[in-house]
């Protein structure tokens, strides 16, 4: 979604974050974020879709991959990072950090 090449640095440095063990995914996600998205943008997403994508995913009825990649055009960089957390956190829905790299490249 954000055309990144999968060699460069910062990508590098997400696909390898487990390793640095100086911060967690998501913070090396905001500061990956913050330097290629408008740092102020507004969701053009309700809370009602974004329940409706996580359900989706969750039920495996939707492309993981393009669902992320549209998530990173819709939702602002805060609210990318709180969706991330969900994700691989709290809902446990089984989507491995590979799978929001592949939406970002």
């Amino acid at each position: 979604a954000l055309d990144v090449a999968k060699t460069s640095g910062d990508s590098l440095r997400l696909r390898e974050w487990s390793e640095d063990g100086t911060k967690d995914f998501c913070d090396l996600l905001r500061e990956f974020l913050s330097q290629r998205l408008p740092p102020n943008a507004s969701s053009a997403m309700s809370i009602r879709e974004l329940n409706g994508v996580l359900d989706a995913l969750a039920l495996g009825e939707a492309d993981r991959v393009e669902t992320l990649r549209s998530l990173t055009q819709r939702l602002s960089i805060n609210q990318m990072i709180w969706v991330t957390r969900l994700v691989l956190e709290d809902l446990k829905l089984g989507i491995p950090d590979s799978q929001v790299l592949k939406a970002i490249h």
